[in-house]
């Protein structure tokens, strides 16, 4: 069951950015908000703090998850579908068909019907492919889901 935890849109970039990198999310002390996000999310539990966040962009015609993450304290009840709901709830109102995303646990995203997109039909919208890491030492799943 969900604690008392709200889900509001978020103006505090610098906040998001700061939290995701804590969970090691593709993110940079002090980079700035990316141009191509277009909606930012933050979970905040009665005494004010931070238990999870979303990003969301919109990237050469795609809709793109950038972020997701929630606190330890905070997971195992449902605050990671309930973002991740949010965030689909918002590419289908702009009309959107499919969302893309980079899962670094692919079965939580399998879970909501994302299916992994095989390596050579990735779309460029990812830095994350671009890394020598990629698929070499790093392993997360380029994953798309169709909302139609």
């Amino acid at each position: 069951m969900l604690r008392q935890i709200t889900i509001r849109e978020s103006q505090y970039w610098d906040r998001i950015r700061d939290f995701f990198i804590g969970y090691r999310l593709e993110y940079e002390e002090g980079e700035p908000r990316p141009e191509e996000t277009i909606k930012l999310w933050e979970a905040i539990d009665r005494e004010g703090i931070l238990a999870g966040a979303a990003s969301l962009a919109y990237q050469d015609g795609r809709y793109v998850l950038n972020g997701i993450a929630t606190d330890g304290e905070f997971r195992g009840i449902g605050l990671g579908g309930k973002l991740l709901e949010t965030v689909l709830e918002e590419v289908k109102a702009r009309g959107g068909e499919e969302i893309y995303l980079i899962g670094r646990i692919p079965e939580f995203y399998k879970h909501y019907d994302f299916e992994v997109i095989p390596v050579d039909e990735v779309p460029d919208i990812f830095e994350c492919t671009k890394c020598d890491q990629y698929q070499n030492t790093c392993f997360p799943e380029a994953m798309k889901k169709k909302l139609k």
